[in-house]
């Protein structure tokens, strides 16, 4: 029996020129930290980037009514 409901959303690509490391960022914990470390613009350069909606069990009608509306603010297609 599924825990709940989720759809996902695309929204743009990483971009290496927008997305850079931040000089002056204070990581919030040791996790923060070396997930900061190991971030590369280069490596992740037209990556896709995407929303995830997350609802309830039985929330299904719900969700996907939140990511078609989430895409269609972004200029996705959105197909019947």
């Amino acid at each position: 029996m599924p825990s709940g409901t989720n759809s996902s959303t695309m929204v743009t690509f990483a971009d290496k020129n927008i997305d850079k490391n931040k000089e002056d960022y204070k990581p919030l914990n040791d996790m923060d930290r070396i997930v900061q470390e190991e971030y590369d613009p280069e490596a992740y350069h037209g990556a896709p980037i995407a929303v995830q909606i997350v609802g309830r069990r039985l929330m299904e009608e719900r969700v996907m009514a939140i990511a078609e509306e989430i895409g269609r603010l972004l200029g996705n297609e959105i197909t019947p």
